[in-house]
C-alpha cells in the first residue's frame, strides 16, 4: 500500500517506526495493566491496614498518605520495642534492688541481734539504760585515772618514803608545821621555775647559734639538699597519689562491670547457685581479665572455687550446667537430660533445693520444659525426687531386668 515513488530506505525506516510504535503501544498496555493490578492490590490492602491502624488508636482519613502512616506506625513499633526492653531492664534492676534490700535487712537484723546481745551483756534494759551505764562506767574510769595520777604525784613527792608512811606523817604535824613545810615547798618551786627559765634562755641562745651555722658553709648545703629532696618527695607523692586514685577508680569500675554485665549463662547460674545454697553464697561471677570463675559470698566478697568444699564446688558446677541447658534450650530445641547421682555429695537441705530446681527445669517454669532421666543407687534419693515431683516415673533394675514401680 505504499507509493512506488518511495525509496527503499524510506520504506525500511517507515517499517522500523511502525514496529517501534507497536512495541511502545504494547509496553504502554503492559504498564497500564500493571498499574491497574497495583491499584487493585493497594485497594485490597487498605481495608486491613485501616482496621489495624484503627485498632492502635490511629485515625485514617480517606485521602490519607499511606506511606506516611506506615512510617509513623513503624516508628511507634520501634519505640514500643525500646520501651519493652527498658521495662525489662528496669524489672531486672528492681530485682537487684530487692536483693540488695533483703541483704540490708538481714544485716540490720544481725545488727539488732548484736545490739540485744550487747544489752544483755551489759544488763541494760534499753539503749538509754545502756548509755547511762556507759557514762557511769566512763566516769568511774576517769575517777580511777585521776586517783592513780594523784597517787603517782604523792609518791613522787614522797620520794623514797613509802606512800602510807608519807601520808601518816601529815597526821602528826600541827597546822603551823604544815604551813612552814608548805612555805618551804613554795620557795623551792619558785627557785625551780627560775632555774627552768634560765635553762630555756640558754636553749634559745643555742638554737639561734645553730640556725646561724645552718646558713653558712656545709650546713647550708645540706639544708638546700634537704629542701630539694623534700620537693622531689612531694612530686613523687603527688604522682603516686594520682596513680593510686586512678587504680582505685579502675578497680571499682571493673568490679561494677563484672557485677552488672555478666553473661546470661552466668546470671542464671548465679541465681541457681544462690537458691541451692540457701543464700549462703550469693552467686557466681566471671572475671574480665581471664576465663576464671569466682564465687561470691553472702557479703559480696569474691573467692576462688578451690577453697569451697567438694559439695559446694559440685553445686556451683551443677548450677552452671543447668544455666547452660536453659540458655541453649531458649535458642534451640530442648534435649533430654541424663544425670547420674549428682546429689551424692550434697547435704539433705541443699539436695532438696537442687531437686526443686530439677522440677522447675522439667516443668519449664523459666523456659522450655525438659525431660530429665536420673540414675541413682540410693533409695532415699529416689524417694526424695518422687516426693518433689509427684507423678514422675520410677524404674528399678534388678537381675538385669528393668521394671516400672507401681507405687504412686
Amino acid at each position: 500500500g505504499l507509493g512506488e515513488e518511495l525509496a527503499p530506505e524510506t520504506v525500511r525506516e517507515a517499517f522500523a517506526s511502525m514496529e517501534n510504535s507497536l512495541a511502545a503501544e504494547a509496553a504502554l498496555e503492559r504498564a497500564q495493566a500493571e498499574i491497574t493490578q497495583s491499584r487493585e492490590e493497594i485497594d485490597a490492602l487498605r481495608a486491613p491496614l485501616r482496621d489495624i491502624l484503627r485498632s492502635t488508636g490511629t485515625s485514617v482519613a480517606d485521602d490519607a498518605d499511606w506511606l506516611e502512616l506506615l512510617d509513623a506506625c513503624l516508628d511507634d513499633a520501634v519505640r514500643t520495642d525500646e520501651a519493652r526492653r527498658e521495662r525489662e531492664r528496669l524489672e531486672l534492676r528492681i530485682t537487684e534492688e530487692n536483693d540488695a534490700c533483703r541483704a540490708a535487712k538481714a544485716a540490720l537484723d544481725e545488727a539488732l541481734a548484736g545490739e540485744s546481745a550487747l544489752f544483755a551483756l551489759a544488763e541494760a534494759q534499753d539503749a538509754e539504760d545502756f548509755l547511762r551505764k556507759a557514762a557511769a562506767l566512763a566516769e568511774q574510769r576517769d575517777i580511777s585515772r585521776r586517783r592513780a595520777d594523784l597517787e603517782d604525784t604523792l609518791r613522787l613527792a614522797a620520794g623514797d618514803t613509802p606512800l602510807e608512811a608519807f601520808l601518816d606523817s601529815f597526821n602528826g604535824q600541827t597546822q603551823e608545821e604544815q604551813e612552814r613545810d608548805s612555805s618551804a615547798t613554795r620557795n623551792e618551786l619558785a627557785d625551780s621555775v627560775t632555774e627552768e627559765q634560765n635553762l630555756s634562755e640558754e636553749v634559745a641562745a643555742l638554737a639561734a647559734r645553730v640556725e646561724n651555722l645552718g646558713h653558712t658553709g656545709k650546713p647550708a648545703d645540706l639544708a638546700q639538699q634537704k629542701a630539694l629532696l623534700q620537693e622531689s618527695m612531694n612530686r613523687t607523692a603527688r604522682i603516686w597519689a594520682r596513680a593510686s586514685l586512678a587504680r582505685a577508680v579502675l578497680l571499682q569500675a571493673k568490679h561494677n562491670f563484672e557485677k552488672e554485665r555478666q553473661p546470661q549463662v552466668i546470671r542464671l547460674a548465679s541465681s541457681l547457685f544462690e537458691s541451692i545454697t540457701g543464700g549462703q553464697w550469693s552467686g557466681i561471677s566471671a572475671s574480665l581479665e581471664s576465663r576464671e570463675l569466682h564465687i561470691l559470698s553472702a557479703s559480696g566478697e569474691s573467692v576462688d572455687p578451690d577453697i569451697l568444699s567438694r559439695g559446694a564446688q559440685e553445686q556451683a558446677y551443677l548450677a552452671l550446667r543447668l544455666a547452660y541447658i536453659q540458655n541453649h534450650a531458649a535458642q534451640a530445641t530442648p534435649l533430654p537430660i541424663i544425670m547420674d547421682d549428682v546429689l551424692v555429695n550434697f547435704d539433705p537441705e541443699r539436695a532438696l533445693r537442687a531437686a526443686r530446681a530439677f522440677v522447675d527445669l522439667c516443668e519449664g517454669r523459666h523456659g522450655p520444659a525438659h525431660q530429665l532421666i536420673y540414675f541413682t543407687c540410693h533409695p532415699h534419693v529416689a524417694e526424695m525426687l518422687r516426693e518433689t515431683q509427684t507423678g514422675s516415673a520410677l524404674f528399678t533394675v534388678e537381675n538385669g531386668a528393668i521394671s516400672r514401680s507401681c507405687t504412686e
